[in-house]
């Protein structure tokens, strides 16, 4: 009997070890989802390891080393991100809560979660900001894919090095975390539709890790885009610009870069006007809205488009790097 005792002792500790040994090394599952329904939606086959770097909480399905470049990354972009604007006087709030990020390595589990949690597809999708979810989902690219944005030549023009993520990756994971960082510290709110040039030309402007600090960038490749479509008359009108909230029959690459230039021309030329302009959008119904309302409170902040015609084409001379000279002195008689 004390033998059968001590025998089955001997297998419940075994059966212990065994269990503790694979508790330990199994993929976290409910910690690491815990704030959202990723595991149900992929039928409990998918799970995801944790990464916390700074407000972000970043999901990875298997390349924890890339999931900390990332990391690393996001925490300059968000300092960056506060001293673009709150720096300037913009009033931002302090969110509460992480900062989701799920990042994958396998375009297919990439492709399958957009579709299933966002409804989003479309085989050239790489990254997105979901602001119903209020995640980003990123598919890692490095340098061997093509782009479907515009991609940026030299490592050095973001200030990466070669052991780091690749150029494209760093972009991407800027611009996204930029429209995070906007739906989350009151510059935009979720479920608002903005005109693209509020939310596209924001996140471009702060894909390169530089900020906004002048108009001339010969290097930034929305700026080289804008000078391409500007010699071929490519250019949207001011009046259809402001209110474009969706591409349309334009080209993306041009609609993005005009969004970027109109952004850039109105944080350095009309920043009380821009300022006034987001908080009043904070008052709009939900949804997507009239365009007639989004039509007023521009006006209300910016003044008459036509008033801006003379600055905006000034401004797209200054970009290209050939500012208008500034009108001669004149001489008063004595």
């Amino acid at each position: 009997m004390r033998s059968m005792l001590s025998l089955h002792h001997s297998l419940l500790a075994v059966f212990l070890a065994l269990m503790l040994s694979h508790t330990a090394c199994a993929p976290p599952i409910a910690s690491a989802i815990s704030d959202g329904p990723v595991v149900r939606l992929y039928g409990c086959d998918q799970t995801f390891g944790e990464h916390q770097a700074g407000p972000f909480r970043l999901l990875h399905d298997g390349d924890g080393q890339w999931a900390q470049r990332i990391g690393d990354l996001l925490e300059g972009q968000a300092d960056l991100y506060r001293r673009t604007f709150e720096d300037a006087g913009f009033s931002l709030q302090t969110f509460t809560g992480p900062l989701t990020w799920v990042c994958f390595t396998s375009a297919d589990a990439f492709h399958n979660y957009a579709s299933k949690v966002d409804s989003m597809t479309g085989r050239r999708l790489d990254a997105y900001y979901s602001a119903r979810t209020n995640r980003v989902a990123i598919l890692r690219q490095g340098r061997s894919r093509g782009s479907s944005r515009l991609a940026f030549e030299a490592d050095s023009e973001i200030g990466l090095h070669a052991s780091d993520i690749s150029s494209e990756d760093a972009v991407r994971a800027r611009h996204e975390a930029a429209h995070q960082l906007a739906f989350n510290t009151g510059l935009l709110r979720r479920g608002l539709v903005y005109p693209m040039w509020a939310t596209e030309g924001l996140a471009t402007n702060l894909e390169t890790g530089k900020g906004i600090g002048r108009a001339y960038e010969p290097d930034n490749p929305r700026s080289r885009h804008l000078a391409t479509i500007r010699r071929s008359g490519r250019l949207i009108p001011l009046s259809e610009l402001v209110g474009l909230t969706r591409v349309g029959d334009h080209s993306s690459h041009d609609v993005y870069a005009m969004s970027w230039a109109f952004f850039r021309f109105a944080y350095l030329r009309h920043r009380t006007a821009l300022m006034t302009y987001l908080r009043a959008m904070q008052d709009l119904p939900t949804g997507r809205g009239s365009d007639a309302r989004r039509s007023r409170e521009f006006t209300s902040a910016f003044g008459p488009v036509e008033l801006l015609e003379a600055q905006w084409e000034d401004f797209l001379a200054e970009l290209a790097g050939h500012p208008r000279p500034p009108l001669p002195a004149v001489r008063r008689r004595i």
